[in-house]
């Protein structure tokens, strides 16, 4: 953010991460499946359109929570997987 970036003007280190390990994202006909199955269980998704917004995010976090897991919002294979079981 605009943080970083007055830290790397004044001389600051880039930021070094590496992507979580293990993690698949979703292809866009997924993420509309997972929007669908979502809506279709009564969680709040306004439109189906394959983008991960706010609504979405939130309505992943309430389905992680009925379910007992992890509320995390993260749209990903493990989610879409425990959406078609449950």
């Amino acid at each position: 953010g605009v943080g970083h970036l007055s830290d790397r003007i004044g001389g600051g280190p880039e930021i070094r991460g590496a992507w979580p390990r293990g993690y698949n994202p979703l292809s866009f006909e997924e993420r509309m499946e997972m929007q669908r199955r979502l809506q279709r269980k009564g969680f709040a998704i306004e439109k189906i359109d394959g983008i991960i917004g706010p609504n979405t995010i939130n309505a992943i976090r309430a389905f992680q929570q009925s379910v007992g897991a992890t509320p995390d919002g993260l749209p990903s294979q493990e989610l879409l997987a425990l959406l078609k079981r449950s």
